[in-house]
């Protein structure tokens, strides 16, 4: 069986290796990850992480002339 994972993110970067590495364990065969609008490095991380073929990374711009995807 084949499982792919599609989520967004935004300022995960402590956690992005152990949320990887839980993924990986329970059986997760690709990654889809969208950051949204990032300010702690977490979108430099990723975009490594998918040069290394860990996780595909895409940016996920904010529409609709929202200014961002999560609201504080």
């Amino acid at each position: 069986m084949h499982i792919t994972s599609i989520t967004p993110m935004k300022d995960e970067v402590p956690f992005i290796l152990d949320w990887i590495a839980y993924h990986l364990l329970i059986g997760i065969n690709d990654m889809f990850v969208f950051s949204n609008d990032c300010m702690d490095g977490t979108n430099i991380m990723l975009k490594r992480l998918d040069e290394m073929g860990i996780v595909r990374h895409l940016t996920n711009p904010p529409v609709f002339n929202n200014k961002t995807h999560h609201h504080w």
